[in-house]
């Protein structure tokens, strides 16, 4: 049976000696299923359209898929590398994804996602970013 949850995001972007700081608070379900916990949300993205995204932390990983006016599907995994496609009405991007930290708390109230990773396309480091993600 979904919860409702209040999901807040604090991300931030650095790139090419610039930096942009992101704060939203959405809407949102959350599932919990054979011990993993999913949440699902939309959010209209400037220009683009509605984005619906479902995250499912399992263990010591996170996965996101979005779909809609953007489509991507990301894996969060410390220590490693993962591939990461991103669709948008201009076209698609690849992007390597290096997680350095995932730090998860997830109880009955309070699942808190806590992300550091870099972002490589053809070799070279496009963006440095963190993410707080917390959901109540």
């Amino acid at each position: 049976m979904p919860k409702k949850v209040r999901i807040q995001f604090e991300s931030r972007q650095e790139a090419e000696g610039d930096s942009a700081d992101i704060s939203q608070i959405l809407e949102g379900d959350r599932y919990d299923k054979d011990g993993d916990v999913y949440l699902r949300f939309e959010e209209n993205v400037e220009g683009a359209g509605v984005v619906r995204s479902t995250m499912r932390i399992r263990g010591g990983s996170v996965h996101i898929t979005r779909s809609g006016a953007v489509r991507t599907v990301m894996d969060f995994k410390p220590g490693q590398d993962t591939m990461c496609s991103y669709t948008t009405p201009l076209g698609d991007l690849k992007f390597v994804i290096s997680t350095d930290a995932l730090d998860i708390v997830v109880d009955e109230e309070v699942v808190k996602v806590d992300i550091s990773y870099d972002m490589y396309a053809n070799g070279s480091q496009v963006s440095r970013n963190t993410m707080t993600m917390v959901a109540k």
